[in-house]
């Protein structure tokens, strides 16, 4: 009777020993298969979401190509949820990265005597290029990577001529509008020379520093040495001052491409402040006002959607703020001190991709300094401060100052002392404007002569195929045009220098 009973609990206890062997073999086998479908997950995850390293923009080899069309590819696997934003923004920097790798130097041009100040691509005509020097000479060019064809050029006056800020009309092709040493604002129209001063302070010892117009509105609105601003009408009429930053020099003024009624200014009293034009008046209050440890030399507003704004100060620091309660995003450390005997160096963006360019000063007593290190254009991230990229020529040792991409960025300009460069990219032909095939010759000089004496009476431009405006204006301060804007002869008074 104990036999059976002891056989029963032996099979029993062999039942209950084997069962748990069983479920074990069977919950590994599932393990197993969970862990692999979890680590082809984790593959498959790999692939699509690749970790990359700030420096260098990586992306899948399987879906990576050298072939900007393979952009197509990205935001389909943007759109199904497999990349995230923040990898579709790296590539879209890689994108813009890979065609600056391409710049080189089409053109290198000695153009004035004393360096340049200013300069400015035309808003709508990619290829018309604005120039102005300390002297007070004015340029206008017609670029590509085979031509550089003078459309108009003004002569300076010399010292205490330095014109501090270019702008061309949003509308209208043929005029810009400059702000200079001699305290006038004026714009030009260089098809026909018309000349109309809107500002004058009739003194060397206050002067305009910094202008723009707004291109919805076209209000327009200068900054002076004493922290004030005058706003002005589309006609052209003053309509309000104020003075803004007390007893410093606005250094430089934007209006927001997206919302005209809002506006930043940079000051030499260490800071930025974001106005409201609706309310503004005498005892204004700015809606925003950013501190900084340096003098400010510009802010400019993100050319893609304006929701970032880029501050640059006079020795090593890019701020970098964000819309819509324009939080401190980031601090980048960049060595461009200034310096008396060069044009301040100003960060811009790039007009397809928010990535900031400017260019570079090496500084040995600034923290990541390395002997040797280049003068270069850098690029960079706005959010990370990582360098995407450092553009150099190398045969060139001189500063580069200024940089702006035209609205394409199929040609980047840049200022370095008297000398404008012309980068472009390799393989792509950039061709002048109004000229289907510049590797046709050229006619005969006179030939164009009779092309443009033909035109005038047409009323149409060579390179501008707009109609002249019906109204023109009135000039408000004859004397003070014939004094300012043409050539003088005889003694003149001193002027000081503008350092």
């Amino acid at each position: 009777m104990g036999k059976p009973a002891k056989a029963a609990g032996s099979s029993d206890k062999s039942r209950t020993r084997g069962q748990p062997a069983k479920s074990s073999s069977s919950s590994r086998k599932t393990s197993s298969r969970s862990s692999s479908s979890t680590s082809k997950e984790r593959s498959s995850k790999s692939v699509l979401e690749t970790k990359t390293e700030p420096e260098e923009i990586k992306f899948p080899k399987k879906t990576y190509n050298e072939s900007f069309s393979n952009i197509v590819l990205y935001l389909n696997q943007y759109e199904k949820g497999h990349i995230s934003p923040t990898n579709l923004k790296r590539m879209h920097q890689l994108a813009v990265i890979k065609d600056a790798k391409t710049l080189q130097v089409v053109q290198l041009n000695t153009i004035f005597e004393r360096r340049i100040t200013s300069l400015t691509w035309h808003p709508t005509l990619t290829n018309i290029l604005g120039l102005a020097s300390k002297g007070g000479g004015l340029m206008l060019v017609n670029v590509s990577q085979d031509n550089w064809d003078v459309i108009q050029q003004y002569p300076g006056i010399g010292p205490g001529g330095s014109i501090l800020a270019l702008k061309f009309h949003p509308t209208i092709n043929e005029v810009f509008f400059t702000a200079s040493l001699d305290g006038t604002v004026c714009s030009r129209n260089f098809k026909t020379n018309e000349c109309i001063q809107y500002l004058s302070t009739g003194s060397y010892d206050h002067w305009f520093t910094s202008f723009d117009l707004s291109e919805e509105t076209g209000v327009m609105i200068a900054g002076d040495t004493k922290g004030v601003i005058s706003l002005l009408s589309k006609d052209g009429a003053k309509v309000k001052e104020a003075k803004i930053h007390q007893k410093s020099k606005v250094n430089h003024i934007e209006f927001c491409p997206r919302k005209s009624w809002l506006f930043v200014t940079a000051s030499l009293d260490r800071s930025v402040k974001l106005w409201d034009l609706r309310q503004f008046s005498e005892n204004a209050k700015p809606l925003f006002t950013f501190p900084h440890l340096k003098p400010v030399n510009s802010a400019y507003f993100s050319r893609t959607n304006a929701n970032y704004l880029l501050t640059t100060d006079q020795h090593s620091e890019l701020r970098v703020f964000q819309a819509p309660n324009w939080d401190l995003v980031n601090i980048i450390t960049h060595p461009h001190r200034q310096f008396q005997h060069i044009t301040p160096i100003k960060a811009t963006w790039h007009p397809l991709e928010d990535i900031v360019v400017c260019g570079r000063y090496p500084d040995p007593n600034l923290s990541g300094h390395t002997p040797g290190e280049l003068s270069t254009v850098d690029f960079m991230c706005p959010t990370t401060g990582h360098m995407l990229y450092q553009l150099h020529h190398p045969p060139f040792t001189g500063l580069l100052s200024l940089n702006q991409f035209n609205n394409n960025a199929s040609l980047l300009a840049t200022g370095s002392g008297s000398k404008a460069i012309i980068w472009a990219p390799k393989g792509k032909q950039v061709s002048a404007v109004g000229k289907e095939n510049i590797n046709k010759k050229r006619k005969k000089r006179n030939e164009d002569e009779d092309e443009e004496e033909e035109e005038d009476k047409e009323g149409t431009s060579k390179y501008f195929d707009v109609q002249q405006p019906s109204t023109s204006h009135k000039i408000r301060d004859q004397e003070g045009v014939n004094r300012r804007c043409s050539k003088t002869d005889g003694k003149k008074k001193a002027r000081p220098s503008d350092s």
